[in-house]
């Protein structure tokens, strides 16, 4: 039952609250209701003292039937009010207190989201739409009391809406809490990443303007290089060799630190010179702070070593250069320390001269040097408290060479500047990702044991006899369910802190704080597995040493000669070595796993150990994975830290919010639905997918598959399928959504238009493209983006394509050749055609990850290796990789090219829909400051002109509300399960348009319905035609503007009034406009195509106005599911009985079943019927398929036939 956990807590006296508290949170709860629905206030008392003056008689009848609405509004609006707190406060009782009421006023502020197309002041609002808003309350109670023991219905699970199956089940809100935050992730992540993955694109092309290119990925590799400290900017320095300026460079801040670095080897490093190799002591710039008493001291220090260099070396320090200062250590160490230990003893080590004649001369060349390893070194302990730090056994670049092409010296004054900005970036984010890391993890901790409770009284495990509970073991199942929250994601949204070291890292990466001069570390999919196998050939090494020396002690014990201290000591390294044997083989495993799932095995088990071991293998032995000569040097590389971080902290966050839901969810079944709701949004393939009964998960339709082809011997893995699915579904998106598609999704606009009026979207529009008095165009669109809204590929291809980029003109076609090279696995990358052919096609931005695949690719191809399971694994997962990319590109041009760039954006699917859901965002936030939610606008402008009110929480939430309720969400965590999954986008592909706009459009009618005031179904037939025909009266009684004329022109717009203000009932009104708009343009296009005995003369004369393909397309896009659909069907029963058809030449049925059924099934039944053309035409691209359907129609190619008889 519902709150079984919070009256538990009640029952054993641990309610956390006292009586102060719990009439707070009472008071809290109030405080939401009133401040979201607004705190009911008569409007009819100033009305009825009007009443009591001296009024003309129409003044009068105005004024008393606007008295007598506002008091029935009034009434209405104090009973949901009330209604609402004593849920509320009910709510709270049940829960022991427990329920945030923040969480709760979200609860009820998502409900009303859902179903209307405003949420706020209901003192706004008409009495109709206050009682219908009750209804639906009331209806969500009911569902959730009958559903609390019962469980969830199928239909619940599988086939309606995520977000409303979480408000209607648990009215607690925390369900709905954690499915709002999976379907808002990553909007919220590209808000927050938006101003820096900007940044860095305004970094890369100030790089790309001093920076030819042919040498860009030069000069990206270098600026990573600058700040990972690979490379460093070397200025040689001459120690003084007069022994009285000498003296004074020793007792300097540095001479004292070059005294130290002699005795410590990783201060040290050895440089290439002319005479051969010498030790040399670099000394950052940055570091001279640590060396000076006081700021002041250290820029003193800092001026004169820039005044020295401009001296030596006629060089001008830039002003952002992170320049090295590097002494030559004497090669006669001992004969340096001893001479110059005090100015007594100088004079033994100086010459003829008087000058001291152990310094060699520093023949180093000023420029840029190098590092050609990275490996460990060590060191001696410095003092007990020495001011250096800690110096012990580590990895470090080594071996610093000049490079010998030196970077032109109009590159570095931009690299310099960058490196800078960016290390301020690193050290900020770095700070925050700490932060909110360790205090999920502290939060997380907390709120373990409680749901292991919950889990325990929903009977989940309890497998442990009572003498492994009694020694303190976990339930394995419930620790599994766990587990499964914890580790949800992969490792990109799997950031760790280590405070021991103080490194963010994942087994793919690593960062330090940059005031340590750590650049992001991160290696491609091949480097990480060549990392993975030398850890392993690592570990098998040491294994070795460790069992020669069992095996030498081991002899010792057995000596009849060795005594007691000897057999001891003997012992005691066995038991050492044994231990670290046991560790290692540990450790082995784990490597050796990660190694496997790494290469393709990622099912859920599979993956979810793989973050585990992972983390273990992070903290236990991060040396054995780390190799920063091979880490990645691309210009992406810093975004997709960004990225990592606060995907990280927004799936941490979710994850919380699913540790506390579950203690208020009220059966096993919801919390299972919301924790794989949740693994959707993280574009998992392990995700449920199924409608009704039927189950087709990938995992399930995997099995099926592996049993139907028994002869395969690598089993299918859900990974496959679902990789299967995404390639089909890619090729159909790209071969079938363009120029027409896009002209009818521009008509999607009608949606906004309907439900908030013509002004607002006018408003919106003209801001969007002309600009206003305050942005222009650019600058209003640059704040949409901030919103995270815009993401039309994404949204098309059902978060197929992560990461396409873009094409232009015809750029797609080498990745349909390159997936054909691909495919030709060992066999066409044995040929050196092949695989150079592919790298000339890498180059450019974003394909830093495509040529590392390619090469890895050839590697595997050409490998030695004996272990061929794992080279076929790792080529699979290769290809697949690179074959997606490459659909990606394909999907990403045919959606966004058109050959007229002004034309674009009413042909294209990705300008179209992005400039579409930009208008409505915009919508939102002018509807917020409409509504009072952003302030005073005009006075946060007048005291800071750079304030952006918009961009408040208030305006973003609005402006993806209205985005989410009228654009829609297609990826697959805004779907049910019968969307998911390979089989369920294979046979729904294209249908989830239709199934948001039917929800959307069937709010229209359950608006309308629940506001009826009649008490029973008999009073509300009678009662809703009434309303219809008096408010389509008033309609027409109506100027265009009230109406929210579409005709009216936009600059007008401020002009109009809104077009609600004199509506008495907007439910019916929204429905008329509804019914006249989208469902007379369905009606149109049933008369329009479908044949009937009483339609004959009507349809021709339609089917001449409609002649025009733009028309027929432009009308499909108004139509409406709600009417479309039935009309459909009543066609369908017309045409059983009697002979129907479009035209002579068209085939009724199968028109009907291509416009009704999911693509995929038309699809398969051309093919069983052996129609072969109409199944390829499905898969065949434009201008392929209209080319073909013109040589058939004109002949053309029976004509060439006959041509060629008579030539031949």
């Amino acid at each position: 039952m519902a709150y079984d956990f919070c009256r538990q807590l009640v029952g054993e006296g641990l309610n956390p609250f006292t009586n102060e508290e719990i009439e707070l949170r009472k008071a809290e709860a109030i405080d939401g209701v009133g401040s979201l629905i607004g705190i009911p206030h008569d409007g009819s008392v100033p009305l009825k003292e009007k009443l009591k003056g001296v009024l003309k008689p129409n003044e009068r009848r105005k004024l008393t039937k606007q008295a007598k609405k506002e008091e029935t509004r009034y009434k209405a609006h104090e009973d949901l009010y009330n209604y609402l707190i004593d849920d509320t406060i009910e709510q709270f009782h049940a829960s022991a207190f427990l329920i945030e009421p923040q969480v709760r006023k979200n609860w009820i502020e998502g409900v009303l989201g859902l179903q209307y197309p405003v949420v706020g002041d209901m003192n706004n609002w008409g009495e109709r739409e206050i009682i219908s808003a009750k209804k639906l309350f009331e209806k969500y109670k009911k569902i959730a009391e009958s559903r609390e023991d019962e469980g969830m219905s199928s239909a619940q699970n599988t086939a309606i809406n995520p977000l409303r199956v979480a408000a209607s089940l648990d009215p607690s809100g925390y369900a709905l809490k954690a499915v709002e935050e999976s379907v808002t992730v990553f909007d919220t992540i590209k808000n927050k990443t938006h101003k820096l993955r900007s940044k860095i694109d305004s970094q890369n092309n100030e790089i790309a303007r001093v920076v030819k290119d042919d040498r860009l990925t030069e000069a990206h590799e270098l600026l990573r290089d600058l700040l990972d400290g690979r490379a460093r900017s070397m200025y040689p320095m001459q120690i003084p060799n007069n022994p009285k300026n000498f003296n004074v460079w020793r007792n300097s801040a540095i001479g004292k630190y070059f005294y130290y670095a002699l005795k410590h080897a990783h201060l040290q490093q050895n440089i290439e010179t002319q005479d051969g190799d010498a030790r040399y002591i670099m000394i950052k710039k940055s570091n001279i702070s640590n060396m000076t008493q006081s700021p002041e001291e250290a820029d003193a220090l800092i001026d004169v070593f820039e005044r020295q260099i401009e001296k030596v070396h006629g060089i001008n320090v830039k002003a952002d250069e992170e320049f090295y200062i590097a002494y030559r250590v004497p090669s006669n160490i001992d004969a340096f320390i001893k001479g110059t230990k005090s100015p007594k003893t100088i004079t033994e080590v100086t010459n003829e001269k008087g000058l001291i004649d152990v310094l060699e001369k520093n023949e180093l060349e000023q420029g840029v040097y190098e590092a050609t390893a990275f490996d460990t070194y060590g060191s001696d302990m410095p003092k007990k408290g020495s001011q250096y730090g800690k110096a012990r056994k580590r990895k470090g670049y080594q071996n610093y060479e000049r490079k010998d092409k030196q970077p032109p010296a109009t590159w570095m004054d931009t690299l310099w500047r960058v490196r800078a900005e960016q290390q301020e970036m690193y050290s900020d984010m770095f700070d925050e990702f700490k932060m909110e890391i360790t205090s999920y993890n502290h939060e997380v901790n907390a709120f373990r044991a409680p749901v292991k409770k919950v889990l325990e009284m929903w009977g989940l495990g309890d497998v442990l006899t009572q003498e492994q509970k009694q020694e303190g073991q976990s339930d394995p199942v419930r620790e599994e369910f766990l587990q499964r929250i914890e580790h949800m994601g992969d490792f990109s949204s799997n950031l760790v802190y280590d405070s021991e070291n103080d490194v963010l890292l994942t087994p793919n990466t690593f960062v330090q704080q940059i005031r340590e001069g750590y650049d992001y570390n991160q290696w491609h999919i091949g480097d990480y597995w060549d990392m993975l196998q030398d850890a392993i050939l690592d570990i098998d090494e040491k294994i070795s040493t460790e069992n020669r020396d069992i095996e030498r002690y081991s002899q010792v014990i057995q000596n009849q000669e060795s005594n007691e201290d000897d057999i001891e000591e003997a012992s005691n390294v066995i038991s050492r070595a044994s231990e670290r044997i046991h560790e290692m083989t540990e450790m082995s495993e784990i490597i050796n796993d990660m190694l496997h799932t790494s290469s393709g095995d990622v099912s859920g088990d599979a993956q979810k150990d793989m973050v585990m071991n992972g983390k273990m293998l992070m903290f236990k032995s991060r040396g054995l994975l780390t190799d920063p000569m091979r880490r990645r040097r691309d210009p992406e590389l810093m975004k997709d830290y960004i990225d990592s971080g606060y995907r990280t902290i927004e799936m941490n966050k979710i994850k919380l919010s699913l540790m506390k839901s579950m203690l208020f969810m009220p059966n096993k079944q919801l919390a299972e639905y919301v924790v794989d709701q949740v693994l959707a949004s993280t574009g998992s393939h392990q995700v449920q997918a199924g409608l009704f009964k039927l189950g087709y998960s990938n995992e399930a339709v995997s099995k099926i598959v592996s049993a139907m082809m028994p002869w395969k011997n690598d089993k299918i893995e859900s990974q496959d399928i679902a990789r299967a699915g995404a390639m089909h579904n890619g090729f159909v998106v790209y071969a079938n959504l363009g120029a027409g598609t896009a002209l009818t999704n521009n008509m999607q606009r009608a949606t906004p238009i309907l439900d908030y009026g013509w002004p607002l979207f006018a408003r919106s529009y003209q801001a969007l493209h002309n600009g206003d008095t305050r942005y222009t165009s650019e600058e209003w669109m640059d704040i949409v983006r901030e919103t995270g809204v815009l993401d039309p590929v994404q949204a098309f291809t059902d978060a197929l394509l992560a990461g396409a980029s873009g094409a232009n003109g015809m750029d797609w076609l080498m990745p349909l050749v390159d997936m054909a090279k691909v495919k030709l696995g060992s066999k066409g990358f044995a040929q050196k055609w092949t695989i150079d052919s592919l790298l000339a096609n890498s180059t450019g931005r974003n394909e830093a990850d495509v040529r590392a695949l390619k090469e890895r690719i050839h590697q595997i191809a050409t490998s030695n290796s004996t272990n061929k399971k794992l080279l076929i694994k790792q080529m699979k997962q290769l290809n697949l990789g690179l074959s997606e990319r490459y659909m990606g590109k394909l999907v990403a041009w045919k959606l966004g090219w058109f050959p007229s760039k002004k034309l674009a954006g009413a042909f294209t699917m990705t300008e179209s829909e992005q400039m579409m859901r930009a208008e409505v965002a915009l919508m939102g936030m002018f509807q917020a400051e409409q509504l009072g939610e952003l302030g005073d606008v005009e006075s946060q402008f007048d005291k800071n002109p750079e304030a952006t009110p918009w961009l408040s929480e208030a305006g973003i939430k609005m402006a993806r509300l209205m985005v989410y309720n009228t654009m829609f969400g297609m990826s697959q965590q805004f779907l049910p399960k019968m969307f998911r999954g390979a089989a369920g986008k294979f046979f729904m592909q294209f249908k989830s348009y239709q199934y948001h706009q039917m929800e959307h459009d069937m709010k229209y009618v359950t608006n309308f319905w629940r506001s009826n005031k009649g008490k029973n179904l008999f009073t509300g037939v009678t009662e809703a035609p009434v309303r219809l025909v008096a408010e389509m009266a008033k309609m027409f009684g109506r100027v265009p503007g009230r109406l929210g004329s579409m005709a009216s022109p936009v600059k007008n717009y401020s002009k109009m009034k809104d077009m609600d203000d004199s509506i008495d009932d907007r439910s019916a009104n929204r429905l008329l406009k509804f019914l006249l708009v989208r469902g007379g343009a369905s009606m149109l296009s049933a008369l329009m195509f479908y044949h009937s005995a009483f339609t004959g003369v009507l349809r021709l004369a339609l089917r001449g106005v409609g002649r025009s393909p733009l028309a027929r397309r432009g009308l499909f896009g108004l139509e409406t599911p709600v009417v479309t659909y039935p009309l459909h069907i009543l066609w369908a029963l017309y045409a059983a009985g009697s002979v129907a058809g479009r035209d002579d030449d068209d085939d009724n049925l199968q028109d009907f079943l291509r416009d009704w059924l999911p693509p995929a099934i038309t699809s398969l039944q051309y093919l069983f019927q052996g129609e072969y053309r109409q199944f390829l035409r499905a898969y065949t691209p434009e201008p392929l398929r209209s080319t073909g359907e013109f040589i058939e129609e004109t002949g053309m190619m029976e004509d060439m036939g006959r041509y060629i008889k008579r030539t031949f």
